[in-house]
């Protein structure tokens, strides 16, 4: 899989070490309760030999083997329990824009990744229920539930989702997207964000550039078509690429993404997304 940044939840590590630790927690304070039982109707001696022997029971047991802590919930989106799909980048419908509806008429009204909603791998009756209360609750956005694009949510588009309940929706190993980004976001056609090294100057971007037919220069040679964010620390540098029309024509958004992305002096590539529906 190409090295594409994707947003993950930080906070998802910090979970799993809450869990390590209360966890242990409680193993210990099990310990201590049964012993300190039999030490009450044992006496003193007795107490004082189980007393030690918990001690050594408690240090034995910890930490608790990586390989028994729970994986992170599945409520939070990480990489490993969200479907990567494998994606053609293309405005399809012509309203300048990347999104699920270019998606929906690239691939099918039935697309299946279009009907994951809560991107669990397979499409059941969690996804139903969701587009079932959308369409109760009769307000907000009608992406991603539009499945039919009629401009309306409503019983028609629940019923494609219920003629494939039970099917599955698998990673594909040559991914570009994930599920939930595919689903409910919106990015631009003709854009691209470069991440670069902190250290990076203006004459190495524009070389950079220049080698992916990405630049565009002024009479004066200085490039017209890039706007470069220092990020802080040594986080780099980001660009946000305009893309020449001729070099998206030739390769397209999801093929030069991945390109570009495998330069020994790129850190990563991203679509610039323009709009995220909730």
């Amino acid at each position: 899989m190409v090295n594409i940044m994707n947003r993950e939840h930080e906070h998802s590590i910090a979970q799993i070490e809450d869990t390590r630790a209360v966890s242990s927690m409680k193993e210990s304070l099990q310990s201590k309760r049964r012993w300190g039982l039999i030490a009450l109707v044992g006496g003193p001696v007795l107490a004082t030999f189980l007393l030690a022997a918990a001690a050594c029971d408690a240090q034995d047991s910890s930490p608790i083997p990586t390989a028994n802590v729970d994986p992170t919930p599945t409520s939070v989106l990480e990489p490993h329990n969200v479907p990567w799909l494998r994606i053609e980048d293309k405005d399809a419908n012509g309203d300048g824009q990347n999104d699920v509806r270019d998606l929906r008429e690239l691939n099918g009204q039935e697309w299946l990744p279009g009907l994951n909603f809560n991107v669990d791998f397979k499409i059941d009756e969690d996804d139903e229920t969701l587009i079932d209360d959308r369409i109760e609750a009769g307000a907000g956005s009608i992406q991603p539930w539009d499945i039919n694009d009629d401009r309306q949510v409503d019983d028609k588009d629940a019923a494609i989702v219920r003629k494939h309940i039970g099917e599955s929706v698998p990673s594909d190993p040559d991914s570009n997207i994930r599920n939930d980004e595919a689903l409910q976001s919106s990015w631009s056609p003709n854009q691209m964000l470069i991440r670069v090294g902190a250290d990076f100057k203006d004459k190495e971007i524009k070389s950079l550039l220049e080698k992916y037919s990405l630049s565009e220069v002024d009479e004066n040679g200085n490039l017209t078509n890039v706007d470069k964010h220092i990020l802080l620390g040594d986080l780099g540098i980001n660009l946000t690429v305009e893309i020449p029309e001729g070099t998206l024509a030739n390769i397209g958004l999801s093929k030069l993404l991945e390109e570009v992305a495998r330069d020994s002096e790129v850190i990563a590539t991203e679509r610039v997304n323009t709009f995220r529906w909730e």
